[in-house]
């Protein structure tokens, strides 16, 4: 692992709060397994308009992230993710349980 990056779990901080509306961690690349610990299956975003995890990776998102987000996040309207392109249909299929979802950006 990169010297610079935190443990996945320090990330949980990000979300501690329930009036999180932006969150964008575009500034830096993530660790795997990141996503449990910024979006507990055990508490919900309602709040979360925009995600922003563009730097994140190529095989950070896995399905059981993506899925998790929609549960975590059901009001969510702007995301931009990075993932892998030959599994990204799979991958990003839960996002159709988004209804609020108004700008959606995939990069590799």
């Amino acid at each position: 692992s990169h010297p610079h990056v935190p443990p996945a779990a320090a990330y949980a901080a990000l979300t501690a709060s329930s009036m999180l509306q932006h969150l964008d961690v575009s500034f830096n690349a993530m660790p795997q397994g990141v996503w449990q610990h910024v979006l507990p299956a055990d508490r919900q975003l309602l709040q979360l308009r925009v995600l922003n995890a563009s730097n994140c990776g190529a095989g950070c998102w896995t399905h059981a992230d993506i899925a998790r987000l929609v549960t975590c996040c059901p009001n969510l309207q702007e995301l931009n993710v990075r993932t892998d392109a030959p599994t990204a249909q799979h991958v990003l299929q839960p996002l159709h349980s988004l209804r609020q979802l108004t700008a959606l950006e995939i990069g590799k």
